[in-house]
């Protein structure tokens, strides 16, 4: 679904890291530019949640719209 902006919309991934890893999670704009990154580092093995809160790296909401992440 495209995300709308507003005062309790959030984003949630879920998903389990099989082995500690380095991993990076970025949030990308239909145009495929970055927004934000909401992990680049270890994470531990084990079942994992990851937030975005609709905002970019400086901490503006983004418009609503279709984004993704890699």
């Amino acid at each position: 679904d495209p995300f709308k902006p507003g005062n309790s919309n959030k984003s949630t991934i879920n998903f389990n890291q099989l082995q500690n890893a380095n991993v990076n999670v970025t949030i990308y704009s239909s145009t495929n530019t970055v927004i934000n990154t909401l992990t680049d580092g270890l994470l531990t093995k084990g079942e994992k949640t990851l937030t975005w809160d609709g905002k970019d790296s400086k901490g503006t909401l983004v418009k609503g719209g279709i984004y993704s992440y890699k």
